[in-house]
């Protein structure tokens, strides 16, 4: 079984990956048997520690699994700007604020700032976040 050159990066980026978001080899390899991945638990395992060689095909198996597993953590807490509400119902349980729409990807994320035109009326303190266009 001749692996693709490339295979020593992907496994040691696949460990890194599953290392940061704290999957569990036993749960990597549940989801990649899910996914109908062949190799058992133990040839996970050791292809994880370097010791055994998968094909290509399973590599990706495993690395898709550990992709889907990966999206499913919620995201990292984001840090507040200046301009977000801090009200009770802008915050999680924890006290720390929840995202809600300071750096989103849609280009609108700090339009809301301009919702009030310099010694115009009072600033929109609903807890809904930035409004939209």
């Amino acid at each position: 079984m001749e692996n693709h050159p490339d295979h020593e990066y992907q496994r040691i980026h696949l460990l890194r990956a599953i290392r940061h978001a704290q999957i569990e080899a036993s749960e990597l390899w549940l989801h990649y048997f899910g996914l109908g991945g062949d190799a058992g638990e133990y040839e996970v395992e050791a292809y994880l520690h370097g010791s055994f060689t998968l094909p290509p095909l399973q590599r990706d198996l495993l690395a898709h699994a550990a992709n889907e597993l990966i999206d499913r953590l919620p995201p990292p807490p984001r840090a507040p700007y200046s301009t977000d509400p801090a009200s009770d119902a802008g915050r999680s349980g924890s006290g720390v604020p929840l995202a809600t729409g300071g750096s989103g990807s849609d280009g609108r994320a700090l339009d809301w700032l301009y919702d009030n035109p310099p010694g115009g009326s009072e600033p929109d303190t609903n807890d809904s976040g930035p409004s939209g266009p």
